[in-house]
């Protein structure tokens, strides 16, 4: 199950190969040149269109209203880019959604398609020689879209989604931080976002969850304080062989430090005043805004805060007293970490964790039956808990279109198109009459059989098949009003959220800001952002082990602050700081 919840969270990211624009089919811009040669010599993209005429004139686009092509003869060839997953129609004009999205606007494309596995490559040599679709459909990174950017290969889409784009535009308004993250440093906005709220399920981390049947055996409830939280880890040691086989193999608690999702030991800090943050391993795009939080606008960091200490030395005294399972800082072995094994176990090993459900980490389906989720706790500067610095914009650069394109119009219309509620969902997640089936309401419901599992097609037996078969991915954006409205929630999700909202996270959400990854950085603050950041890492990584494994949180605590400044940690705040402030400008 989580790894469904993973692709519900996951965007589609497609990329895409293309030629430049003029053909047969179009002989007046065809014989005119290039848009390059002509944008050169007659000023900018726009303007030359309009000195040649406009695609109205032509008589086959209608500015409002569907179909967008209304003469499909007469519709000129738009190359567009993608990059292929292994279960799409080599062929995306044959994909369910595009069939229906083509009946109902008129638009077909001329896709030129790359393995995903080879697309990066692709996209890049297509960039750096100047050799362009009309349109990348996906594939394109924010960094190439800052490296490319006074070459003017991309081009710039804001007057696009203001003349014929009401979908987005309304979209902006309504969410003006999603149009900040969209804009780049010049002002400008290139390419198209992607957006999946689902009412903050990835903006909180998993869920606690402590065993119940172990409370019941030391006659304690849920604890409610952090008093309360400890007492109980030394009751579940100090009673020996809760799980019954004869075997001291129990520990109260666990931890996958490695892998940084889910973090109990952030989790706990919050008891002590400001909580510390993780969002993923080194390698997850969200790291970048490990430990990082905002208040008043200015940007902190977690681990310089007396929290962090206190609860090192807590973490400490939970590992000299055999509390916290000496695992926690493990490698993974055969993929899966010590940490995880634990959990996968036909016996309950744990007594309490943390971890994104329970589903999807404990496979014993009466060991699961055991564990209840874990309200936040009251310390004494605070309560437990964080939210993860993340966005649920996952990415600003999809239907990037280039300069090579004659057509801007055609393909803002279509983007738009891909914006509207019911075809954002089915985008996203699947196509219709294949994936859903529309209620009497004409809500999209999960297609399932009279257990409320799903039904498989075409002898798929996972939902991510299902769904990378049937849509082409790219631009679309899921809201939370949507919900119940347009479609019914995620099925896998669901279980999950229920548990995140039993652990406080609707509370969390509204007492914490989330610092967004998806700020632009200059080029040269990228520079010394990806100079600095894996230096500071390992300040703090190498520490807080060795604090917990062999103490020093109390008197190394001033050293610790220094060795930061010294890894540059003074000069990373004030970069992710400038560029926070130019995310804050755009949005006011």
């Amino acid at each position: 199950m989580k790894k469904q919840i993973a692709l519900f969270m996951a965007g589609l990211m497609a990329a895409v190969s293309l030629a430049a624009c003029g053909s047969a089919d179009n002989p007046t811009r065809a014989a005119e040149g290039t848009v390059q040669e002509t944008a050169a010599s007659e000023g900018t993209v726009q303007e030359t269109a309009a000195s040649e005429g406009t695609v109205q004139e032509e008589g086959w686009f209608a500015e409002t209203g569907y179909p967008i092509v209304t003469d499909t003869a007469k519709m000129p060839e738009i190359k567009v880019y993608k990059g292929i997953a292994d279960l799409e129609p080599e062929d995306p004009n044959e994909n369910l959604w595009m069939q229906k999205a083509a009946a109902d606007t008129g638009v077909t494309f001329n896709w030129i398609t790359v393995p995903n596995n080879s697309s990066a490559e692709r996209v890049a040599m297509m960039l750096a020689t100047n050799d362009l679709p009309d349109v990348f459909w996906g594939g394109v990174t924010r960094e190439q879209v800052l490296q490319y950017m006074d070459a003017e290969l991309f081009m710039p889409v804001e007057d696009l989604v203001e003349k014929y784009m009401p979908n987005l535009q309304k979209i902006f308004e309504d969410r003006p931080q999603y149009k900040a993250m969209c804009t780049a440093p010049d002002g400008h906005m290139y390419g198209f976002p992607r957006v999946e709220e689902m009412n903050g399920l990835t903006s909180t981390p998993g869920g606690v969850y402590v065993n119940q049947d172990w409370l019941d055996q030391v006659g304690l409830s849920v604890p409610a304080t952090l008093d309360e939280w400890v007492d109980m880890l030394y009751a579940f040691k100090d009673a020996g062989d809760l799980n019954g086989n004869g075997v001291a193999d129990e520990y109260a608690i666990s931890w996958d430090y490695s892998e940084g999702w889910d973090n109990i030991f952030a989790w706990v800090s919050g008891c002590y005043g400001t909580p510390d943050v993780t969002n993923g391993p080194i390698t997850a795009q969200e790291s970048l805004t490990n430990h990082l939080f905002v208040k008043d606008n200015k940007i902190g960091y977690a681990p310089l805060e007396e929290s962090y200490q206190k609860t090192a030395e807590l973490f400490h005294q939970f590992y000299v007293d055999g509390i916290l399972n000496p695992d926690s800082f493990a490698p993974a072995t055969s993929g899966t970490s010590l940490h995880k094994q634990k959990l996968q176990q036909d016996l309950p090993m744990l007594g309490t964790f943390m971890a994104w459900g329970r589903d999807g980490n404990i496979t014993n389906r009466d060991v699961l039956a055991a564990y209840v989720p874990q309200p936040r706790i009251q310390g004494p500067a605070g309560k437990s808990g964080y939210i993860r610095n993340t966005s649920e914009l996952s990415t600003t650069s999809l239907g990037m279109i280039t300069t090579a394109c004659e057509y801007p119009e055609l393909v803002a219309r279509f983007v738009d198109y891909c914006y509207a509620p019911e075809n954002s969902v089915t985008l996203n997640w699947g196509a219709e009459d294949f994936v859903y089936k529309k209620d009497e309401n004409g809500i999209l419901r999960w297609d399932v059989d009279e257990n409320g599992d799903m039904i498989f097609k075409n002898d798929f037996t996972e939902f991510w098949q299902m769904r990378e078969h049937s849509t082409i991915g790219g631009p679309n954006i899921i809201l939370n009003e949507y919900y119940d409205t347009v479609v019914e929630y995620p099925l896998d999700a669901q279980t999950l959220y229920d548990e995140q909202v039993a652990c406080g996270k609707k509370e969390l959400l509204e007492e914490y800001t989330a610092v967004t990854p998806r700020v632009w950085f200059l080029s040269e603050e990228q520079a010394q952002i990806d100079q600095l950041r894996p230096q500071i890492n390992n300040v703090v990584d190498a520490t807080i082990q060795r604090w917990i494994i062999d103490g020093g949180a109390d008197t190394e605590f001033e050293k610790f602050k220094q060795d930061l400044d010294g890894a540059g940690l003074q000069t990373f705040l004030q970069v992710y700081q400038t560029a926070y402030d130019r995310y804050l400008e755009n949005m006011n």
